[in-house]
């Protein structure tokens, strides 16, 4: 059985990536219902898995350890994970949208069905709790397509206000959409970053602190699917699940896409709006 590093790939603890845990439909797929959360942490706690610090991903690996990391910073991660994962003795790391903290995600494209974010008496009760938080930007913009002075702003900023709110250094950084280049590497390290995490990036490198890759889970995957990126298995399923993966990720570029259109199209962007009332330095 081949470990679930990826085909090719140095051995590595297995970086888990949730996005929304709710009851509610969604269209892009990156999302579970607090059923299947369950189910998938409870096969953990039944195969003897711990739940590692985020720092340790970059680490040697370790049998039977994980990190579970969720992007976005959704409301259901409290509503429903939080709970799951305490009474299982697991704990996870939570990458912010500093600029939606509270808000629902207008910057994504939901077709009438909005979730909210996490408000900061929610997170602050979580990080008593030992869960993490870190950067998912201020906005969640597609970072390769934004200049060096708005890409710094993004990173720096977000940093920033984590770190004022939380009194926590903030080491880490999630990229929107797993979205990078070596510009947005190299500004990462330069504000004080101490590491990144992607989705699926189409070229990987398992030593490369600033593009760490992490396995998305999502509501398609059967048990079956979640074994493989947990524990591994024949090369084929591997292949299967990399393409999988590479192909949701592809496809999650689609918000970007459709929101600069609405943009130039005449409809109110929503980060304008709090760009006007945020009041941060």
């Amino acid at each position: 059985m081949t470990p679930p590093h990826g085909p090719g790939q140095q051995k590595t603890i297995p970086v888990l990536l949730y996005h929304n845990i709710t009851r509610e439909f969604g269209m892009g797929g990156v999302w579970n219902t607090p059923k299947q959360f369950r189910m998938q942490m409870e096969y953990l706690k039944a195969n003897r898995f711990r739940t590692v610090p985020i720092d340790q991903a970059f680490g040697d690996f370790q049998e039977r350890s994980v990190v579970i990391t969720f992007d976005d910073g959704y409301e259901g991660i409290y509503r429903y994970a939080s709970p799951i994962l305490t009474e299982l003795g697991f704990t996870a790391s939570v990458f912010l949208i500093t600029g939606y903290v509270g808000r629902s995600n207008d910057w994504d494209v939901n077709f009438g069905v909005k979730s909210k974010h996490l408000n900061w008496e929610e997170i602050r009760e979580m990080a008593g709790m030992g869960f993490s938080f870190y950067s998912h930007t201020r906005t969640h913009p597609n970072l390769i397509c934004l200049d060096d002075r708005q890409v710094r702003d993004e990173l720096k900023r977000s940093k920033a206000e984590l770190e004022e709110r939380l009194g926590t250094e903030v080491e880490y950084l999630s990229y929107p959409f797993g979205r990078y280049n070596g510009r947005v590497k190299r500004t990462a390290r330069e504000v004080g970053y101490q590491g990144c995490f992607t989705s699926y990036p189409l070229r990987s490198n398992a030593g490369d602190r600033f593009a760490r890759r992490r396995h998305g889970i999502y509501i398609i995957d059967t048990l079956w699917d979640f074994r493989v990126k947990t524990k591994g298995g024949d090369r084929l399923s591997l292949l299967f699940e990399d393409v999988k993966g590479k192909t949701i990720n592809f496809l999650a570029g689609g918000t970007y896409v459709t929101k600069r259109l609405q943009h130039l199209f005449g409809k109110p962007h929503s980060v304008s709006e709090y760009d006007e009332t945020v009041g941060f330095p």
